[in-house]
């Protein structure tokens, strides 16, 4: 739980300790968020050790988003939320074996 409260810390500053406090079983959280906002999980990420997923679910009429760090032991915390997630264009690098 120190972990994951870290992570609400980091991820959305003072905020985070409001956040931390809404944690529940991951079935709940993911109900929640899909009846209260229409939310659904579009990405997630392995945290270091494999061990924890941080996902962002989001609800691609309205803009809401909201991130959510699991545990292994299936609890997860909303740890931020927001509107309108942008994505940020990369170079993508050529493939090794293209032709030149």
């Amino acid at each position: 739980m120190k972990k994951l409260l870290a992570i609400a810390l980091a991820v959305s500053g003072v905020a985070g300790v409001a956040w931390a406090q809404q944690c529940a079983p991951f079935p709940v959280v993911s109900g929640r968020l899909a009846e209260s906002y229409g939310e659904r999980m579009v990405s997630r990420a392995f945290l270091a050790g494999g061990v924890d997923v941080l996902a962002r679910y989001q609800n691609d009429e309205t803009g809401t988003w909201t991130l959510v760090a699991m545990t292994p032991q299936g609890l997860a915390c909303a740890v931020a939320s927001g509107t309108d997630w942008q994505p940020v264009a990369t170079e993508k690098k050529p493939a090794k074996d293209a032709a030149s």
